[in-house]
């Protein structure tokens, strides 16, 4: 069992540090927030959990009678200050696995999710929509966020766990015959005859997907005075525009 004190331990500082996600990637390990998220992990034998941390031993004492890794106690003002969502509870710091690379060599196989989405809460709310409700890829393109970032995993309530994620290039790369773009000018989602096997394009918050994609592309029809949906809800009533049609075929 280890203890800090200071929060100018090297330790304490690289723990900090991956609230952030450049450092998730540079680390190759991420934070774990919250009991039922945490529970789950640890359940996982995929997930390797590096340790636990808290500031008081009483609270880790649960887990450690279960779990061999390591403890280590923090003062209380350094425990608050790394529990960025206020949950009280033991955090745990899990190694991360490797991304396969999707170069879209090959074609898709059922539905497939190609996302830009910079912000954490967005992707998370993504991943959690496509993996729960089955697409076979999901595809991270160069400019989407950390899927392990701390606020990625709270917003996919853990399901970046499990999700089946893979990472493509950048999306200025891709040209409309990998797949349907999401965009306001796009044909009308509901005149969509899906095909078996697609891919669906899901753009970065605000500049949405490039002009070179826009040739192939999908519209959700919305009330005049709304612009448009985040990218989480759109790629969300994509998917299930794509799910029933498939269902009532």
């Amino acid at each position: 069992m280890k203890h800090i004190s200071s929060d100018k331990n090297s330790d304490y500082k690289d723990l900090l540090n991956l609230l952030e996600g450049s450092q998730v990637k540079k680390q190759k390990r991420t934070l774990i927030f919250g009991e039922k998220i945490l529970n789950e992990w640890l359940a996982d034998p995929k997930y390797h959990c590096q340790m636990l941390v808290h500031w008081s031993e009483e609270k880790l004492a649960p887990y450690l009678k279960t779990n061999s890794t390591m403890a280590l106690i923090l003062t209380k003002d350094l425990y608050y200050e790394l529990d960025a969502f206020g949950t009280g509870t033991a955090i745990g710091v899990f190694n991360i696995p490797e991304i396969q690379f999707n170069s879209f060599e090959s074609p898709p196989k059922g539905l497939e999710v190609i996302a830009a989405c910079g912000d954490p809460n967005n992707l998370g709310a993504l991943i959690r929509t496509a993996t729960g409700l089955g697409v076979r890829q999901i595809i991270l393109t160069e400019e989407a966020c950390h899927p392990f970032h701390p606020k990625t995993i709270r917003s996919s309530a853990g399901s970046v766990r499990v999700a089946p994620l893979q990472k493509g290039p950048s999306i200025r790369s891709l040209n409309a015959e990998i797949g349907f773009a999401l965009d306001m000018h796009g044909q009308n989602i509901h005149q969509m005859n899906w095909p078996n096997d697609v891919r669906i394009i899901i753009g970065e918050e605000g500049p949405g997907v490039p002009e070179a994609l826009k040739s192939n592309s999908l519209s959700i029809p919305l009330h005049p005075e709304v612009e448009s949906l985040n990218a989480a809800t759109a790629g969300a009533l994509a998917i299930m525009s794509y799910m029933t049609a498939h269902k009532n075929g």
